[in-house]
């Protein structure tokens, strides 16, 4: 836009113009495929972007029928034949990471876990609080207290844990 052009509309140069409309948008949409930017009603797939490229059908085993994990530049039948030798075993992906709560008994499976800051470990709402999943960070500052009201650690003496 030129100096000019922006003293007349008052459009400061911030965002950018619609590639289809022409819409000034200050959040503008920018498309991974043809790089354009568009407004909020011609993002996406309402531009019809011409230099989008299809995804690739996920490959898939047919005997078992999983998807299975393909290196870059593999060849699709020697990889569907390493997988049916090793009997629907290799090339699979990773198993999802379990993150249901660490707690004993236990069978909560949380949308977003919450960490223990002391152990690091996933827990559910109801076993938030250290005391109630068996934290392992407790154990350690339990027997410090028990041996601070015992007299075997002086009051004021420095308790350094290893990292």
């Amino acid at each position: 836009m030129r100096a000019a052009d922006r003293e007349d509309t008052g459009f400061l140069e911030v965002g950018a113009r619609c590639h289809t409309c022409g819409t000034g948008s200050f959040l503008p949409h920018r498309c991974r495929s043809c790089g354009h930017s568009y407004c909020d009603e011609h993002a996406g797939r309402a531009h019809g972007c011409e230099a989008r490229r299809p995804r690739p059908a996920p490959l898939r085993c047919p005997l078992c029928e999983r998807v299975l994990r393909a290196p870059a530049g593999a060849a699709a039948d020697a990889l569907v034949s390493e997988h049916l030798d090793s009997g629907c075993t290799s090339h699979l992906p990773p198993a999802p990471a379990a993150a249901g709560c660490c707690a004993t008994n236990c069978r909560a499976q949380p949308t977003v876990p919450l960490r223990c800051a002391r152990c690091g470990k996933a827990t559910c709402v109801q076993h938030r609080q250290p005391e109630k999943h068996q934290c392992g960070a407790l154990a350690p500052r339990a027997a410090t207290a028990t041996a601070t009201a015992a007299g075997t650690i002086p009051a004021r003496a420095v308790v350094v844990r290893a990292g």
